[in-house]
């Protein structure tokens, strides 16, 4: 017998269809690139389609526990919704490299799989579905990001509009989004005091935001293009603020108001172009340097608005970032020649020749809190460590981000670097470049000659000496993890890459981990000793 009338909702053939485990609700997904939510009683839809695939959806199943649905689709993607508000949870997961075909979930919610046209079935736990969705992390790039003034929390800004704050020691989130933005957010700082936070967007705003309680006080409104760069004076009554038409501006925080006149560009033909890139205020408040798109550095007096030094040139193309010390006597600049420059803030001068090492643009760069080192990011996805005074690189370049490093800070205490990247995490690092983490629980291959370790134990543990540490490994940009003599060792799948711990990294943010046992590992010649149930194969 015919229950209820038909159900109509979509506009092509319906490919896919389930029950909740509960039977109240009916799951549907079509060639229209839709998925339907239904109530099984009345036949009527509970939401509009949920749309989010680029291509038809060849298979939807709901899981055990009745919260989510996942959905399979031709455009080589797996996507999680939420059956509640139709919404999607996280990003699009992508085990496969054609048409996924099929996907189910284990009875006990444990596992899921999915077949493809690409001839792989992939199997997994549900705990894998956790790298794409990131537990309600940021959604797109991160862009920027800041320690607390006692290194226990982190702010980070993002390409998704959106501002978090995060734990430092659980990697947790400690509220939910911060929105009151409408376009990337593309710098963050905390106050001094660490009782306010600052976020400046590309929707030419800037925001207040209770540092406790996430509650905007605030928006500061007066630059005229995409704000690029801001930072709070030492006392924490102050904002200063760069746009990309070079404007620079201080705000009160008291009164919300402009103080003084815009400080704008440097002293150049105006034929030529003299868009604002960065800047960075002196620990006083009483200077700012300016990083220009032509490879200027200038650095101006905040409180007469004169430029004190202007035009000092060092590099041959965009000067990305720039940084001064906390005694506020050096400046650096890192630019699209991939190098850095340390200048004398107050005679100009540049101190020794440009610092190279980077292979790509230089998008970040800090002192230490002692000033005794510099640390940097790129383009080529790498961090380094140099001598300040030396200019000497300092150990081996930190590798673990698979997308460029657009901004690199020493913690308080100087123990700790956090960066940030395209590839949608953040890593806190140990700034000891002599040190690496001793791990007290480690999986070896069959042959005793690699090892992986448990990604916990990168929390824990004492440490050793660089020298000692002779089996270092890196991911290549193809996803094989390289090991000694350029031997392969494994490859790991797209979705494990972004979040895999490197040697030095404390933390990934958002904190997720894969733990690989090789105990049975059979590398290189070795398969040819592989054994089951007693017998060789």
């Amino acid at each position: 017998l015919q229950v209820c009338k038909p159900f109509e909702g979509h506009s092509g053939t319906i490919s896919s269809i389930t029950f909740s485990c509960d039977g109240r609700k009916i799951v549907s997904g079509s060639d229209d690139e839709t998925i339907c939510i239904w109530d099984a009683k009345t036949g009527l839809q509970l939401c509009s389609p949920l749309k989010g695939h680029d291509d038809w959806i060849s298979s939807v199943c709901v899981t055990p526990n009745g919260k989510w649905i996942m959905s399979g689709s031709a455009d080589h993607t797996i996507q999680v919704w939420d059956i509640e508000t139709g919404s999607p949870v996280g990003n699009p997961f992508k085990p496969h490299s054609h048409s996924v075909t099929s996907i189910a979930i284990s009875s006990d919610g444990k596992k899921f799989m999915s077949g493809s046209s690409d001839n792989t079935v992939f199997i997994a736990d549900v705990g894998v579905l956790q790298l794409e969705i990131s537990s309600r992390g940021h959604k797109n790039t991160i862009c920027s990001g800041a320690f607390s003034p006692d290194g226990k929390q982190i702010v980070s800004g993002s390409q998704d509009y959106s501002v978090l704050i995060w734990d430092v020691m659980t990697g947790t989130q400690i509220m939910g989004l911060l929105q009151g933005h409408s376009d990337v957010v593309s710098s963050v700082a905390f106050s001094p005091d660490g009782k306010k936070l600052a976020s400046g967007s590309w929707d030419k705003n800037i925001c207040i935001w209770d540092a406790k309680t996430g509650a905007q006080l605030g928006k500061l409104m007066g630059h005229r293009a995409a704000i690029m760069n801001i930072t709070f004076s030492q006392d924490s009554q102050q904002i200063i603020s760069g746009s990309f038409d070079g404007a620079v501006q201080i705000w009160d925080l008291n009164t919300g108001l402009q103080m003084g006149q815009k400080i704008k560009g440097h002293n150049k033909p105006e034929s030529e172009s003299e868009e604002l890139v960065c800047l960075a205020l002196s620990s006083d408040g009483e200077q700012v340097a300016l990083g220009f798109q032509d490879g200027a550095v200038c650095i101006w007096d905040t409180k007469t608005d004169i430029q004190v030094y202007s035009h000092l040139k060092g590099h041959s193309d965009i000067v990305f970032a720039v940084a001064f010390s906390s005694d506020g006597k050096k400046v650096l600049s890192g630019s699209s020649d991939s190098t850095i420059c340390i200048w004398d803030a107050k005679s100009s001068l540049q101190l020794g020749s440009n610092l190279k090492g980077h292979t790509d643009p230089v998008l970040s760069v800090a002192f230490s809190p002692d000033n005794g080192r510099i640390i940097s990011g790129s383009f080529d996805h790498t961090i380094r460590l140099w001598d300040a005074k030396t200019g000497q690189q300092v150990g081996f370049p930190l590798r673990g981000h698979t997308a460029a490093v657009f901004s690199t800070i020493f913690s308080p205490d100087g123990k700790f670097i956090l960066s940030s990247s395209d590839d949608m995490t953040m890593r806190v690092w140990e700034a000891e470049p002599d040190n690496l983490k001793n791990l007290e629980h480690v999986n070896f291959s069959s042959t005793a000659e690699h090892s992986l370790c448990k990604a916990a134990d990168l929390f824990f543990g004492t440490t050793f000496s660089e020298e000692n540490w002779r089996e270092c490994v890196e991911l290549n940009s193809d996803g094989w993890i390289i090991g000694p003599e350029g031997r392969l060792l494994l490859w790991v799948p797209v979705p494990f890459r972004k979040l895999l711990h490197t040697p030095g990294t404390v933390l990934v943010l958002p904190q997720q981990a894969v733990e690989l046992d090789l105990s049975m590992m059979a590398h290189g010649y070795k398969w040819t000793d592989c054994f089951m149930n007693g017998k060789e194969l």
